[in-house]
């Protein structure tokens, strides 16, 4: 699996961010008997206004994270430090490493995880970032980290392709040949250019570079060489992303672990009728899938109808100790998405559903507004908190009917490539319901029922 983590001239900026970095003086609280040395605090801000505040040690984004329990850490003191600074945001403990390597030294964070869309407070994160972190300081856990982070940061970015309507789709070649033969590429891993952005946040065509973690070069160096090609073909307005990467890139970072752990994926509010290139597909009812590759339109005869159909690889939906070599015997039919992928994203989001309700702050202001004591300075905060859960929940609603009602099903096998004795030729061909015959080649990896790799 291919994970990502930037490594921009700013080792700790989302991508296409400026970061300041802030060395801050402890509040005027401060206990004495505390070590008085300051603690650095960075914030940064994407060039598609996503931000991110916190320190002393950021994780690389986009990052894997787990909860765990850090001992007496102050939750109740912590609290009034986010409504202060008007952060409206889910508080939990975690250990984060950097997609790129899951064996790092996790690094204990205090995470703020902030839907953006529900908190004006952008301007003041740095401000309670250096306030919550003091707090600890007190408390002796100034070892802790104090993340208030964009909740599509911590995932990462989508990655699309780019279209021809793109000003740089025609001129790639030459670009991608230029930056080859006059950009010193040692230590580069891959080189592409797609459509990069995030939820609710515009795509742009973007050079995307993923570089070997283990190297030390300035990537700010090479950075620049590349804006300088992109001027050169009057392509100002394609950005450039360096990334570190463990392996060959593969369209999408985060693996399926990461899914489980991660607390905000993106649901879709219905299960998708169009199967595209990235959705899961495999057997009926089964658990096990491999990825959609795509749709072919296909005519048996010359004066025939063009009908279209599924591509996907044979082993994805035969299992390897069948031997299914007769296109004769009876179809197997498919699911796309997969049975068990409509499952896993129900019980995901049953999950997050549970953990958002029975964490804080939700969970205290919940039981004041039931006792009828809710004080009127948080009303605001426990309405925005009730908005997500209540978002997340008509999304669960939604992929239950999906479940329920087998929307997911598909199709048949129509062709294969044989007996899976050998992957040389690896194959099948789908022929779908007429209910699900919408060919669409658009990527779909950001889709939570999709494969992501």
């Amino acid at each position: 699996m291919a994970k990502l983590a930037e490594v921009d001239c700013h080792i700790f900026c989302a991508p296409g961010a400026s970061k300041d970095i802030c060395t801050l003086s402890p509040s005027q609280n401060h206990d004495p008997t505390t070590p008085s040395h300051p603690t650095t605090m960075e914030a940064s801000i994407t060039a598609t206004g996503l931000r991110r505040a916190g320190g002393p040690k950021l994780c690389d984004i986009p990052y894997n994270s787990r909860t765990t329990v850090i001992e007496q850490l102050p939750f109740q003191e912590l609290q009034p430090i986010l409504e202060t600074w008007k952060v409206c945001g889910s508080m939990q403990s975690m250990e984060c490493t950097p997609c790129y390597d899951d064996s790092a030294e996790p690094i204990l964070t205090l995470q703020v995880m902030v839907d953006t869309p529900r908190d004006d407070s952008r301007e003041n994160w740095l401000q309670a970032a250096q306030e919550m972190h003091d707090l600890l300081r007190r408390h002796g856990l100034g070892h802790v980290t104090v993340d208030i982070i964009d909740w599509r940061l911590k995932v990462g970015p989508n990655i699309l392709i780019c279209e021809p309507t793109d000003a740089i789709f025609s001129k790639w070649d030459m670009v991608r040949k230029r930056i080859l033969d006059s950009v010193d590429v040692s230590g580069f891993q891959m080189l592409g250019c797609y459509r990069m952005g995030y939820k609710d946040v515009e795509y742009k065509p973007t050079i995307l570079i993923t570089v070997d973690p283990k190297s030390e070069r300035n990537w700010k160096l090479a950075k620049q060489d590349v804006n300088n090609i992109l001027n050169e073909f009057d392509l100002s307005m394609v950005d450039v992303e360096i990334y570190k990467d463990r392996s060959i890139f593969c369209a999408r970072r985060p693996s399926i672990q990461s899914e489980i752990n991660s607390r905000y994926l993106v649901h879709t509010r219905e299960g998708p009728r169009v199967a595209t290139i990235g959705h899961s597909v495999g057997a009926r009812d089964s658990d096990t899938y491999g990825t959609f590759g795509g749709w072919l339109n296909i005519r048996q005869k010359p004066d025939s109808e063009w009908e279209p159909f599924g591509l996907t690889c044979r082993h994805c939906i035969f299992d390897k100790h069948r031997q299914d070599a007769l296109i004769s015997e009876s179809a197997q039919e498919v699911d796309c998405p997969t049975y068990g992928k409509v499952k896993e994203c129900i019980d995901k989001l049953t999950e997050t559903v549970s953990y958002l309700k029975r964490g804080e702050p939700y969970r205290t202001l919940e039981q004041l507004r039931v006792d009828g004591d809710l004080p009127d300075d948080r009303k605001a905060l426990w309405r925005n908190l009730r908005d997500l859960i209540k978002s997340h929940e008509d999304d669960l609603t939604h992929l239950h009917s999906y479940y329920d009602l087998k929307t997911y099903r598909f199709g048949e096998v129509w062709a294969h490539s044989g007996d899976g004795t050998t992957r040389i030729m690896d194959w099948a061909l789908l022929k779908p319901h007429p209910t699900r015959a919408c060919p669409s080649n658009k990527v779909s990896f950001c889709s939570p029922l999709s494969i992501r790799k």
